[in-house]
């Protein structure tokens, strides 16, 4: 039996967190219990004492891997829950910087599509990831809001 351990993040928003793991290629569970999440499950099938508000299935995983969470915490963050096992096969502080920074990335157009941006544009280069907004126009300066053109006479 794989022993779990907590990491801490900077996930601090349960949407854009889906969102990243999503990004990823998982489809991750919401706990039932929102207040003291869901036990996690073992490589067996066995119920831990672990418990997670955000969850990916060990399915989703590889075979002999256990479920990972993400747990809330009092300040709003979610830890990271993960098996000894599973942090050898990969899913170690490498794999969540490439998770934080999907979710920086999802928290980012979240904040976008709520401030009324529709329209984006995403590269993806060996440097990182470019997102960039087109500004709705609501926010133009009313100077480019008018047609420019010009009247011969």
């Amino acid at each position: 039996m794989s022993k779990y351990s907590s990491i801490d993040t900077c996930f601090d928003d349960q949407d854009a967190l889906v969102e990243a793991l999503k990004a990823d290629g998982f489809q991750p569970l919401l706990a039932t219990d929102q207040v003291a999440g869901d036990p996690l499950t073992g490589y067996q099938g066995d119920k831990r004492k672990d418990r997670a508000h955000v969850i990916i299935p060990r399915q989703q995983i590889g075979g002999a891997s256990n479920d990972i969470g993400f747990r809330r915490g009092t300040d709003g963050t979610f830890r990271a829950v993960i098996s000894e096992f599973d942090k050898g096969c990969g899913r170690d502080d490498q794999w969540l910087g490439k998770i934080r920074q999907r979710f920086v990335e999802a928290k980012q157009m979240k904040a976008w599509k709520a401030a009324g941006y529709t329209e984006f544009e995403r590269t993806e280069t060996a440097a990182g990831v470019s997102v960039k907004a087109k500004i709705p126009t609501q926010h133009m300066p009313a100077q480019q809001q008018q047609s420019v053109g010009f009247r011969r006479t």
